[in-house]
């Protein structure tokens, strides 16, 4: 039995250059060692991502704790209508981060970060609105 060298896994026509451990083909570029220039605003979008994040979950879980409370205050006929509050963020988390994706990709990362900010604060004014007693929910 012939043993394959790496030289029969070459096309016709490629010819190698073979150094230690790392094969270079005639037609790919060779690796440069240049650095990429890292920019001191980097930590503030990551601080502004992190944040947003953070009250993104903070807005998907605010009832999971008083769900006894709700169910009772809102005189609903089972805690799993609230706990249904949060289940749809999962369900549609998933769908949803591919578009978000997408949008990121086409309006950067800046103006997807405002748009998602402005999101987050129009869907808590909206929570905060249509409730009429916080006291009675927390209290």
């Amino acid at each position: 039995m012939k043993q394959a060298t790496k030289d029969a896994f070459l096309d016709e026509g490629m010819q190698s250059i073979t150094t230690p451990n790392i094969i270079y083909y005639n037609d790919s570029p060779k690796p440069t060692t240049q650095t990429q220039k890292q920019h001191p605003r980097r930590h503030i979008v990551l601080l502004s991502f992190s944040i947003l994040s953070c009250i993104n979950g903070w807005i998907w879980i605010t009832w999971s704790p008083i769900t006894d409370l709700l169910t009772s205050y809102w005189s609903l006929p089972s805690s799993s209508y609230v706990d249904g509050l949060s289940s749809i963020y999962m369900y549609l988390y998933i769908p949803f981060s591919f578009v978000a994706m997408h949008l990121l990709h086409i309006l950067k990362l800046r103006r997807g970060l405002l748009i998602g900010a402005m999101l987050n604060a129009i869907g808590a004014t909206i929570r905060f609105v249509y409730i009429t007693d916080y006291v009675g929910v927390y209290a």
